[in-house]
């Protein structure tokens, strides 16, 4: 054999275990691709499934607290008389209540005839967290099958003429954003059977219409104002 064809048959030799390695190379790196998009998936689910299904730590729904119970019935009896009395003197006036006070009422509702039971199904365990300038969180637990999920919002309270505007700023699922859909619905169904009023919704608008009526004396009011600080609101009550 010549030294040419020697030479020849030696880079022959020599290129199979290339393209060999090669074939091999590429089969191992699309292997742990696959398995490295395969692991960034799942931990993604898992992270969404954390995210929606952990508890946002502003939410901290109260009890009822028997050994203050009785007297959060007298404040509220109290309460209702100095709206009644005020209204049907057709004063306009001002009530300040903390945001200790109205979750604890919120609690106890099943237990004060006043408040009576108020139908706001899908959600239980509501809870609502005052804040500056008219803005409020309210969250609650929503369940779907065996999950119990901590439906929140963030809403701006702004009251005009005609209706009270509760716009959304957002919507979250435990710590992950929701689409406002998802809640808007049920909280417009639940604020209509509470109020006894129809809850239109414009976008992620909710209008109430700003027409009451007092059950003691049949006196009609609106809402004239909403103020919110850190943990209190002061509405102002105004007869028609």
């Amino acid at each position: 054999m010549t030294d040419t064809a020697k030479n020849a048959s030696a880079a022959g030799g020599e290129c199979k275990p290339a393209a060999g390695t090669l074939r091999g190379f590429i089969r191992r790196r699309w292997r742990w691709l696959l398995l490295g998009s395969a692991t960034l998936t799942l931990l993604s689910l898992l992270g969404l499934f954390f995210a929606v299904t952990c508890k946002p730590a502003w939410y901290q729904p109260a009890a009822v607290d028997y050994r203050v119970l009785d007297d959060d019935k007298r404040v509220l009896t109290n309460l209702a008389d100095e709206i009644g009395d005020n209204l049907n003197a057709r004063n306009a006036f001002d009530v300040r209540i903390t945001q200790d006070q109205l979750n604890r009422w919120i609690a106890a509702r099943r237990e004060v005839p006043e408040i009576g039971v108020i139908d706001i199904e899908p959600f239980s365990q509501p809870y609502v967290d005052v804040l500056p300038d008219g803005a409020v969180r309210i969250g609650a637990i929503i369940r779907h099958e065996s999950w119990r999920v901590v439906a929140a919002l963030a809403a701006r309270l702004d009251v005009q003429p005609d209706a009270l505007r509760i716009s959304l700023q957002s919507v979250h699922a435990g710590y992950a954003r929701a689409p406002a859909a998802w809640i808007v619905g049920p909280l417009a169904s639940a604020l209509s059977r509470a109020g006894g009023s129809r809850t239109q919704i414009q976008d992620d608008v909710l209008l109430i219409p700003n027409d009451f009526t007092w059950p003691n004396g049949k006196v009609r009011f609106r809402i004239s104002r909403i103020q919110t600080t850190d943990d209190e609101a002061i509405v102002s009550f105004e007869p028609r």
